[in-house]
């Protein structure tokens, strides 16, 4: 168990995790939607620090990454719990297991350094937190890849991308791939079958593709084309996500989130394209 990171203590001993998009204002004694961050006497603990319920060695074709170290081997570890509960999920088993089993939190206790030998000792180029949903262990994923940064090791997040502009911007100096699932554009079918809101997925998406926080594992001509993005501030200061006009093509990767807020806005998904919200901000 570890103090969480990223929260608030309001007044009656009531905490707000500031983690994922949830932002759960938890009671004392009571946990997250997740069901491994609890409030204790006005603090609020991660439960699952260092427990992992898998820890294997995964083609890096899985997470699924391209061009990120192609042909290479990562080191892929869980914890149990999750932010969402997808009627679909098919780690369920473990991504669910503390809403199943009246809370109670399993796992093998390994530390970060414990990790790192691991992974080094198997041949991987990269450590992936991955199966279940990496915020819901962040504070040992970031200690993790700390130690995996001063080892000369890549760190690899699978996510369902349901993080606040916070923990993006915690997470993204120790960052260097990801991989977000946008599960679907509709906001219905992420309220019935995940039990959350697709909008804060698109916000992470455009936040981190803007802000180039995504990788492309240096493959030159993704690379080049990426160099093109530039952020532009239009007459209400709101950041608008664009291309250089002295290049005449723009990524892909942008290209697709330009698209997806597009969508978005056709399929009522947002009252406006997410350029186009002032209420939107990217983070600095």
């Amino acid at each position: 168990m570890r103090e969480a990171a990223l929260y608030e203590r309001l007044a009656d001993a009531r905490v707000r995790c500031d983690l994922c998009a949830h932002r759960c204002s938890i009671a004392d004694g009571e946990r997250g939607h997740c069901g491994v961050r609890e409030n204790r006497g006005g603090t609020l603990y991660s439960l699952v620090y260092g427990r992992l319920v898998a820890h294997e060695v995964d083609p890096i074709e899985k997470k699924p990454l391209f061009h990120f170290l192609p042909g290479s081997s990562a080191y892929s570890v869980a914890t149990v719990g999750c932010n969402f509960t997808c009627r679909n999920c098919q780690n369920y088993s473990i991504s669910q297991a503390p809403r199943d089993h009246d809370g109670l939190i399993v796992g093998e206790e390994v530390s970060p350094s414990q990790v790192v030998a691991w992974a080094r000792r198997a041949g991987c180029r990269s450590i992936a937190f991955t199966y279940t949903e990496p915020p819901v262990f962040f504070e040992y994923a970031l200690d993790v890849s700390r130690l995996a940064r001063e080892e000369g090791l890549k760190t690899v997040w699978v996510s369902n991308g349901y993080l606040t502009a916070e923990a993006s911007d915690t997470l993204a100096p120790l960052l260097d791939a990801i991989n977000i699932d946008l599960k679907g554009i509709s906001e219905r079918f992420y309220r019935e079958v995940v039990g959350a809101n697709v909008r804060p997925v698109l916000d992470t998406i455009e936040r981190l593709v803007a802000e180039r926080k995504l990788r492309h594992g240096g493959h030159p001509i993704l690379n080049m084309g990426a160099a093109g993005a530039v952020i532009e501030r239009d007459p209400a200061g709101n950041r608008k996500l664009t291309k250089d006009k002295s290049i005449s093509r723009i990524d892909g990767l942008v290209a697709l989130t330009m698209a997806v807020g597009s969508v978005a806005k056709v399929e009522n998904v947002v009252a406006t394209s997410p350029w186009d919200d002032p209420s939107f901000r990217l983070s600095a």
